[in-house]
């Protein structure tokens, strides 16, 4: 299993703007689940397609428990399901095909 390289995509003062950016790129605000600490709070996120297709985009928020902290936002992983999801009536054989001719 890789280690996870989660890379900053903006900071928010406030929740509404940072849950539109969440649901823009992973298509819902579903929380995978809650991590609290002493320094604050981590939400993670998944993409919408990550059970379907085994997408490993993911998404999570730092919020500090400072007052007046700002919003975190990071990403991990690229989405491989916006190619899969084209492929979900195919027969296996059929998927295979279509994988061999992207690959080309």
């Amino acid at each position: 299993m890789r280690k996870k390289e989660w890379s900053l995509v903006a900071t928010f003062e406030e929740s509404a703007s940072m849950l539109e950016v969440v649901r823009e790129k992973t298509g819902t605000v579903r929380q995978k689940r809650t991590v609290e600490t002493k320094t604050g709070v981590s939400v993670y996120y998944l993409c919408k397609h990550a059970r379907k297709f085994s997408c490993p985009y993911q998404m999570h928020h730092f919020k500090p428990e400072v007052a007046g902290g700002r919003f975190e936002l990071y990403e991990d992983g690229t989405h491989c399901c916006d190619t899969a999801e084209y492929k979900s009536g195919l027969t296996r054989k059929q998927r295979e095909a279509a994988d061999l001719a992207m690959k080309m």
